[in-house]
């Protein structure tokens, strides 16, 4: 996930609930509310907003403006997760319904339960998949992580 010269919007996954200090109370207006924010902020000054708001209870992720108009579509995720959900078939796994896409942001992501993990007692017992919206790869856990911490560590 690159970072640096991109711009980010927020998206507000649990607001701010409570009283805010007179002086703050502009500023973090916005995150009073569960959603998508459009701000094209550069990263040092989204991420200062982030953690500013975190401090007061709110659960806020950056989104690349790049992600704003995807290139998947949830109709070509759903070819790609249906491939997905073969090849697991082909390879002997006993598998639930394939449960998806869900839109989680900044990509298509599809679950199945395996029924032999399940029935093993393995928690959750599901296969996961998500798919880029840009151009469809698939997330990897780095890439995953990268994006959860991006307010971190800002360089």
């Amino acid at each position: 996930m690159r970072a640096q010269g991109e711009s980010f919007d927020f998206f507000v996954a649990n607001p701010i609930r409570g009283e805010l200090p007179e002086d703050a109370s502009t500023r973090l207006e916005a995150f009073r509310k569960r959603g998508i924010i459009l701000a094209a902020l550069p990263l040092l000054e989204a991420c200062s907003k982030v953690v500013i708001a975190r401090s007061y209870g709110a659960s806020i992720r950056l989104i690349p403006v790049r992600y704003r108009h995807e290139r998947i579509s949830r109709e070509e995720a759903q070819a790609l997760g249906q491939t997905w959900y073969a090849g697991l078939w082909q390879q002997g796994l006993r598998l639930g319904e394939l449960i998806g896409p869900r839109d989680d942001l900044l990509w298509w992501t599809f679950s199945a339960e395996d029924k032999k993990a399940v029935e093993n007692g393995v928690i959750p017992g599901t296969y996961f998949i998500s798919f880029d919206k840009l151009d469809g790869h698939v997330r990897s856990q780095a890439e995953f992580a990268a994006w959860l911490h991006l307010c971190d560590h800002p360089s």
